[in-house]
């Protein structure tokens, strides 16, 4: 094959895609409309996992001596002068 006729064979094809409507609604005007739909779902998606509930750390409660209470309570206190 020469490329006269590869050309020829190129051309006349892509003139029929450009006369057919539904080709080209198929080649064109799906992707336009489809490729931000499925990027909004893919962000929303994504968006989602992150939001997930975290569970909430857990607290122990020890019951402590007086004197190790007061302790601490001088400990953190301001110093007085």
């Amino acid at each position: 094959m020469n490329l006269r006729l590869i050309l020829h064979i190129f051309r006349k094809d892509g003139l029929e895609i450009l006369r057919d409507k539904r080709t080209l609604f198929v080649n064109i005007g799906l992707p336009v409309l489809l490729y931000p739909l499925i990027a909004l779902f893919v962000v929303q998606m994504i968006q989602l996992t992150r939001a997930q509930h975290v569970e909430p750390a857990r607290i122990a409660g020890v019951e402590v001596p007086a004197h190790l209470s007061d302790a601490l309570a001088r400990a953190v206190a301001p110093p007085k002068d």
